[in-house]
């Protein structure tokens, strides 16, 4: 039986053991207090084709190893951390597809892949919606077995044979689920 797993599947996994017991790991040196999440600065990786505004006060980690491994190749993510104690993580991955899927196929599948990972969250439909002028599809949960309650929430979209989810998980309200949408609010593709 082919397994339905995919790289989603494991990060979704990866991001809640890091929620619990690794952002402490992500952090190099002393957290740095949340000050103000309203002043945004850009992430750019022409590597991974996107550019990105996020707050100040936190810190970004491309290819965090605890995330994508060694040396990855078709998987890359960049994770933006407010603070070890913030109990939230944003995660824009960046998939190399091996195959040619249209922008629903990709998104179904890694809805697919939450639902797997997520059983006791009630996931939305996948919503479609524009991300600057990028066509994308959303979904997102709020798991009311764990206190505090925790959202988690997914962008795809699609740029030629790369997919791109932007990810979040953390407190349902609160300075972090407003913090995301600026975050998928300024996401952009690199020419």
């Amino acid at each position: 039986m082919k397994s339905l797993r995919s790289p989603l599947f494991a990060l979704l996994l990866l991001m809640i053991v890091l929620l619990l017991i690794g952002i402490p790991l992500l952090s190099r040196g002393s957290p740095v207090p949340p000050v103000d999440d309203g002043r945004l600065i850009e992430f750019r990786s022409e590597k991974l084709g996107f550019r990105v505004s996020y707050p100040a006060a936190w810190q970004a980690f491309e290819d965090p190893r605890d995330v994508v491994g060694p040396g990855p190749t078709e998987l890359h993510a960049v994770a933006f951390v407010p603070s070890p104690d913030s109990k939230a993580l944003v995660l824009v991955y960046v998939q190399t597809l091996t195959t040619t899927q249209t922008l629903d196929e990709y998104a179904n599948r890694q809805m697919l892949d939450l639902r797997a990972n997520e059983a006791k969250a009630q996931f939305s439909d996948l919503k479609p919606l524009k991300v600057g002028d990028i066509d994308a599809r959303s979904t997102s949960a709020t798991v009311t077995s764990e206190n505090p309650i925790r959202a988690v929430r997914l962008v795809c979209v699609l740029n030629g044979q790369r997919g791109y989810g932007l990810t979040y998980t953390g407190p349902s309200d609160g300075r972090y689920p407003t913090a995301f949408n600026a975050v998928v609010d300024s996401f952009a593709f690199l020419p």
